[in-house]
């Protein structure tokens, strides 16, 4: 049996942006906090704030991204190799 975490693999998007929740700025949010671990995990640092998104042409699930070891992100970015 597979078992991951709630917020690693689901987001809802159902409701306009004027909604509380499960909402675009909801769901966009999930994913950057996604990318946030996936880079913390390769040993990148990433600053309070920053928003970082990765292309799924460069990592789907986080594997690959070694090279930002040591690699500090102090404003928002889109990173696609």
């Amino acid at each position: 049996m597979w078992q991951s975490y709630r917020e690693d693999e689901f987001s809802p998007l159902k409701n306009g942006e004027t909604a509380a929740k499960d909402n675009p700025t909801t769901a966009r949010e999930a994913l950057y906090s996604l990318h946030r671990k996936f880079l913390e995990k390769a040993g990148a640092i990433v600053n309070e704030g920053v928003k970082v998104e990765i292309s799924p042409l460069t990592s789907y699930g986080g594997e690959g991204l070694e090279c930002f070891r040591n690699v500090t992100f102090d404003k928002s970015v889109h990173i696609e190799l």
